[in-house]
């Protein structure tokens, strides 16, 4: 038993963002207007007020080199997922995407920009009348800490309506 504690925690040592994960205290924020809705490390990411128009969230860690960004918006000219993808790709045209994929109402994509690490998933409703998103950016030297943060956040994403 005691062999099995020690490997454990020389695993826990070895691997600090298995520690940070586990350790964090997650919280789930659901946006008023549009239903989004994502689990976030509260003791990692703290809330910034509310923006006026009720679109969604943004949550910055206390030395505001990593953020989490969640909203969602009508698609009210209806653009299909392809040109939705199209769009995000431009939003980093200065930067390199390094990863994505997609499937029939979502798309994923990360890669670096302006020296940092970004993720960025959509998800639009069955109807295509309104797109969920979440964006993750923070310090390419952090990535093995936020990377195992961003795959939780990130598959918590979803809509109440």
């Amino acid at each position: 038993m005691a062999r099995l504690l020690l490997v454990l925690l020389s695993m826990l040592v070895a691997c600090p963002a298995l520690t940070t994960a586990a350790a964090a205290d997650w919280q789930t924020y659901t946006n008023a207007r549009f239903g989004t809705t994502i689990d976030y490390p509260a003791d990692i990411f703290l809330p910034t007020p509310d923006p006026e128009n009720g679109d969604g969230r943004r949550f910055v860690s206390a030395d505001g080199e990593a953020m989490v960004t969640v909203f969602g918006g009508y698609n009210v000219d209806r653009l299909s997922l392809t040109d939705l993808l199209a769009a995000a790709n431009e939003d980093v045209s200065d930067g390199e995407i390094t990863y994505q994929t997609n499937g029939p109402r979502w798309f994923v994509m990360s890669g670096f920009q302006n020296g940092k690490i970004f993720y960025r998933k959509l998800m639009l409703t069955r109807t295509l009348d309104v797109a969920h998103t979440v964006e993750i950016i923070y310090p390419a030297d952090a990535k093995s800490t936020y990377d195992t943060l961003t795959a939780r956040i990130s598959k918590s994403l979803t809509w109440k309506f």
